[in-house]
């Protein structure tokens, strides 16, 4: 008798366990399921806007890049100060079935691509591609060459070192200088005030990426009359000092009329 009660207790058991095995098996494979799904949510995004024909980069990047940090802090900065629409697609986080539906629409192969890169698409057409992006120059030329920026643009938010700060800083004319490092996030937002700025008051000024090669003297020279000296600024030099500087983004627009750079009506 006792063994028949073992033996309904071990049943049940093995039933329940049975059971809460096929409930595990059933639910990990809706999951993973809804996992693939989500993860190739940003790509069926990319499909339906090539689909109506809309007009907008692809920024294709993967984990373990040394160089595609810097790559999306360049981006950040086109993307506050043109207002242009940027797809951040990391290539690690979608599926491959996902990046395989994507490479067959534009036409391209797994080949054509070497990260960071670029797409460009424009009413729903694949145009091209930049690869191995890691320049804010190679950026701006490709964006120019396919006439997604005004190429005027190139004319200002030009980029100085040493010696051209040098030149401007002994020069008996003014000069506008913006400094900015991508390691602070709110360079994007006050070079991007500026860039908007220069654009609907047409004046001139030049920028300077501190911490590159090539700008070291431009931060001894400027160390050497500002102690609170940070990043990002703007700041007006000539004749052997700077005249005025500002730091706030908030500010800079005041800080333009007050230097009769823009007008004050």
């Amino acid at each position: 008798m006792k063994n028949k009660k073992y033996i309904l207790i071990i049943l049940i058991i093995l039933v329940l366990l049975l059971g809460l095995g096929s409930y595990y098996i059933l639910h990990s494979t809706n999951t993973n399921k809804k996992e693939l799904v989500n993860k190739d949510n940003i790509i069926n995004d990319i499909l339906k806007k090539i689909d109506i024909n809309d007009s907008f980069l692809i920024y294709l990047h993967k984990n373990n890049c040394d160089i595609c940090s810097d790559t999306n802090d360049i981006l950040d900065y086109y993307k506050e100060a043109y207002d242009i629409t940027i797809i951040d697609t990391n290539i690690d986080s979608i599926t491959n079935n996902g990046y395989s539906k994507l490479l067959k629409k534009i036409g391209a192969t797994i080949n054509d691509f070497e990260f960071p890169a670029i797409i460009y698409i424009k009413d729903g057409e694949y145009m091209g591609m930049s690869n191995y992006l890691s320049r804010e120059e190679e950026l701006k030329s490709f964006l120019i060459d396919y006439k997604y920026i005004k190429e005027e643009t190139n004319n200002n938010d030009y980029q100085i070192y040493n010696e051209e700060f040098n030149n401007y800083y002994k020069d008996t004319k003014n000069h506008l200088i913006v400094l900015y490092t991508y390691d602070n996030p709110s360079s994007y937002k006050f070079r991007g005030k500026v860039f908007n700025l220069s654009q609907k008051y047409n004046f001139n000024y030049s920028t300077a990426y501190v911490g590159t090669a090539g700008t070291e003297e431009i931060v001894l020279s400027i160390r050497k009359e500002l102690k609170d000296f940070s990043v990002p600024m703007m700041l007006i030099v000539g004749n052997n000092k700077i005249i005025d500087y500002v730091n706030d983004t908030n500010d800079i627009e005041t800080f333009l009329k007050n230097n009769n750079y823009i007008n004050n009506r």
